[in-house]
């Protein structure tokens, strides 16, 4: 299973690097100038990578397991879960924001209701979205493999620091494409993991850990796949409306690394009301719901 995983992640990577120069040189061809940025086009190339590595290495996961998590009488049994798991995972790391206002590093901003509602509607369907294919490949195809080949802490962790990796594989914006080159792909791919080196990296990977060991958790207590996309859903949602509420002081300066979009995740009393929705969930959430958590 690692080295299933080995191929499928570097594997993306590095054949993403190898065909989108020629792909984007092409679309500069044919359209005369390119109307999005080299990152975006490498992201696109890069998800059809992953999917056809995932095809032809399906006998390493077990694609018949997740569907069975999206049979229609589980949806409807357990979309309660998700809404509560929602709620929860917005409201608790939102909590962190007054203690930061209240030292000097952030400043709310004059927003009212109706703006943060319809930040939430904006905002809501992507973090769903993002939820969900993020939790079925994490959770099901990797977790649940990982789990039937190790101890249950060994697959909770390695899962976990998979998850918290991948998470800084993200797009280098800001990087122009010189024109076309054997090696400027891999001079791509280097600007991508610079950022790994950033001082404020290690604490958001702290942050990322705890929410992927607690989803581990949760789907193996409860075995609810849509719990977790929930919990996964209200978090992504909560640093967004963190950053859209509140602007940082002019003493204060989001770590490098972290910045304005995952800021929340780098503080320790977010760690902690991370670890807390955990402890509700497991604890809580599975006596109400437990006929709702029946396994598959």
């Amino acid at each position: 299973m690692i080295r299933a995983l080995t191929i499928i992640v570097f594997g993306t990577l590095l054949v993403a690097a190898v065909l989108t120069p020629p792909v984007y040189s092409a679309l500069g061809h044919f359209l005369g100038e390119v109307p999005w940025p080299y990152s975006r086009v490498y992201n696109r190339i890069a998800m059809l990578v992953l999917l056809v590595l995932i095809y032809l290495m399906r006998r390493e996961f077990s694609l018949s397991q997740l569907w069975g998590y999206y049979r229609r009488e589980r949806l409807h049994r357990e979309y309660q879960p998700l809404l509560a798991a929602v709620v929860l995972t917005v409201a608790a790391p939102l909590c962190v924001l007054p203690f930061m206002v209240g030292d000097g590093r952030l400043e709310w901003l004059n927003r009212d209701f109706l703006q943060y509602a319809l930040r939430f509607a904006e905002v809501a369907p992507a973090a769903l979205l993002i939820s969900i294919l993020e939790e079925s490949f994490f959770r099901v195809l990797v977790f649940q493999r990982l789990q039937a080949n190790l101890k249950l802490p060994f697959a909770v962790a390695i899962c976990s620091l998979i998850y918290a990796f991948v998470h800084f594989i993200s797009p280098a914006k800001q990087w122009q494409y010189p024109g076309y080159s054997v090696t400027i792909g891999f001079e791509y791919l280097g600007a991508v993991f610079e950022r790994m080196l950033l001082p404020g990296v290690l604490p958001v990977a702290v942050g990322l850990f705890l929410v992927g060991a607690v989803l581990c958790m949760v789907i193996w207590r409860t075995h609810s796949l849509l719990l977790c996309i929930g919990l996964h859903a209200g978090w992504v949602i909560a640093t967004k409306l963190a950053g859209f509420g509140t602007q940082k002081t002019s003493s204060f300066a989001y770590l490098e690394g972290a910045g304005r979009n995952n800021f929340l995740l780098a503080e320790p009393l977010a760690w902690l009301s991370i670890v807390l929705v955990g402890v509700i969930v497991l604890w809580g959430f599975t006596r109400i719901w437990s006929r709702s958590f029946s396994a598959a």
